[in-house]
């Protein structure tokens, strides 16, 4: 450590890749109850996709990409199509837990994936009265 103290006494330190994990982990257990480890593949592919998009909007591309397909765009697409398919997973193993009740609605999937289990179910019992009717 002394050699990156200087003889003033202060120092500069890079705490970024450290408050990326942290906003990352808090962000993953609140959305989705899950940890950095698994919620990290796709806030690295948000990461990429805003990359991308910012480079075609400063190289003046964003426009002509909409009607004419580029590399650059096509990746943009290809990446949500990635961050879709690793939702839907997500989604899928919350309802699988939800089937097995080994699950706690402590987080805003679980919260969400609770609500629609409820509003399917009064809507189905609805449908049921209609029909007796």
């Amino acid at each position: 450590m002394g050699g990156k103290v200087s003889r003033k006494g202060s120092c500069e330190l890079d705490v970024a890749p450290e408050f990326q994990t942290l906003s990352g982990n808090v962000i993953s257990l609140a959305a989705f109850g899950c940890s950095f480890k698994e919620g990290s593949r796709i806030l690295e592919l948000q990461k990429d996709q805003t990359k991308l998009f910012m480079r075609e909007l400063y190289s003046g591309k964003s426009i002509k990409s909409r009607f004419i397909p580029t590399k650059e765009s096509k990746k943009i697409v290809e990446i949500c199509e990635k961050i879709r398919m690793l939702f839907r997973e997500f989604i899928e193993m919350r309802k699988k837990s939800f089937g097995t009740g080994n699950t706690k609605n402590n987080d805003l999937l679980g919260l969400l994936l609770e609500s629609n289990l409820n509003e399917e179910s009064i809507t189905q019992r609805a449908g049921r009265l209609q029909w007796m009717m």
